[in-house]
C-alpha cells in the first residue's frame, strides 16, 4: 500500500470493528495478535493485498483461508451475547 491514506483507513476500520463488544470478545478469545503481532499483521496485509490487487483465483484463495481461519471462532461476550465470526 503506497498510499498513506490506505494505511490510516485500515487502522480506522480495525479500531471501529474492535469497538464492537462481540468482535472484541472474539479477538480476545481467539486471536494470536498478542503472541505473534507481526505474523497477525502480515496475514492481514496479505489478505488485503490479495483481495485488492489479486486475480480472481487469488481472491478466492484468500477468502477461503480467512473463512477457514474464522470457522472455529464463536463464543459468548462479557455481555452474555453469543458471537460467531461467520455472522454478517
Amino acid at each position: 500500500m503506497s498510499d498513506p491514506a490506505a494505511f490510516v483507513g485500515g487502522i480506522r476500520a480495525l479500531l471501529v470493528q474492535a469497538a464492537h463488544p462481540e468482535v472484541a470478545a472474539g479477538v480476545g478469545d481467539h486471536s494470536v495478535y498478542r503472541e505473534d503481532p507481526l505474523g497477525r499483521l502480515s496475514r492481514t496485509a496479505a489478505y488485503v493485498s490479495a483481495t485488492t490487487y489479486g486475480s480472481l483465483p487469488e481472491v478466492d484463495r484468500a477468502l477461503t483461508v480467512v473463512r477457514n481461519a474464522h470457522r472455529p471462532v464463536s463464543g459468548t461476550s462479557h455481555r452474555g451475547t453469543a458471537y460467531d465470526a461467520g455472522d454478517p
